[in-house]
């Protein structure tokens, strides 16, 4: 290489330094607008922040400073100068606490900063994942535990691949309910913002259930009276044949036991706000029954 040549390389090289000294990276991870020294902005005191770095080091800010851009607010544009700082970051984070929104456009389009109340953002799908901002550090996150994502597909229907499956999801989330009672309900308008639950896929795809029938038994107890005809002290394998108008009371193995349960919590609040339900066995008449409740706290038990 000539020495023409590496005296253009060196000018070139300069230049690209220079145009990149003047620009700032839009840093969703910063707290604060953070300004390297080859940045040439006007000092307007002294700063002295800790900033912590992604490699857990730590750098100490010098000055204080205003960004260049007069569209911004006072309090939006000031900044610290940073040694040791690479690359000039433009917080995200800051602009959202002085009222701005900031916008990522796919692709190469582009970022966008827009003042508060003047645009609109309309959607046509739910967001594919979504995060909040913390308190402490001021930082956007969103949660990767398995534990939301079981929780999430838990609640999502629209996931069931057939309508006989959704109907028995939905079946369960309503408590169990008999065909009849659930369809009258269905009718009244109890259940419209359920999707895909009409009278005639509940008709058709009905599901037989052990919970339905457990939760509707109302027997009397076996064994409790008998029919035998008591002569000479003695009982005789004859019926009694003969009506009579005597009644005859008699208390059987009284024990005064109730057993009760709650279930975990339904992955759908219904429009009462229950989100429970309270399962009750009664053992002297064999009675189940079940009660809704809105919560496990004491008052709630107690009223079921």
């Amino acid at each position: 290489m000539t020495i023409t040549n590496m005296i253009k390389t060196y000018k070139w090289i300069r230049r690209i330094a220079r145009r990149r000294e003047n620009k700032l990276i839009i840093d969703s991870g910063a707290t604060s607008h953070f300004i390297t020294e080859d940045f040439h902005l006007p000092m307007e005191g002294a700063s002295n922040k800790e900033v912590f770095l992604p490699n857990n080091a730590t750098l100490r800010t010098s000055w204080r400073t205003k960004l260049p851009f007069d569209t911004l607010t006072t309090t939006a544009r000031e900044a610290d100068v940073l040694p040791g700082l690479k690359r000039s970051l433009l917080s995200v984070s800051k602009m959202s606490d002085e009222g701005y929104t900031t916008i990522f456009h796919p692709g190469e389009e582009g970022v966008t900063i827009h003042k508060k109340g003047t645009f609109n953002i309309t959607t046509s799908e739910p967001p594919v994942l979504k995060g909040e901002k913390e308190n402490m550090a001021k930082l956007w996150t969103i949660s990767a535990t398995d534990n939301s994502k079981k929780r999430e597909e838990v609640n999502n229907v629209y996931s069931l691949p057939s309508i006989p499956q959704t109907i028995r999801y939905l079946h369960a989330a309503a408590g169990f309910p008999v065909k009849e009672t659930w369809l009258d309900a269905i009718k009244a308008g109890n259940y419209v913002t359920w999707p895909g639950l009409t009278t005639t896929a509940v008709r058709k795809h009905f599901p037989d259930s052990d919970e339905t029938q457990q939760g509707h038994m109302k027997k009397q107890r076996q064994g409790v009276r008998s029919t035998k005809e008591i002569i000479g002290g003695t009982q005789s394998e004859t019926l009694t044949s003969k009506k009579m108008h005597d009644v005859y009371i008699k208390v059987h193995n009284v024990t005064e036991t109730m057993y009760t349960d709650q279930t975990g919590r339904f992955p759908a609040t219904s429009t009462r706000g229950n989100q429970y339900i309270m399962v009750l066995v009664e053992v002297d008449g064999n009675y189940i029954d079940a009660e809704p409740m809105k919560n496990k706290t004491e008052g709630s038990m107690i009223k079921a």
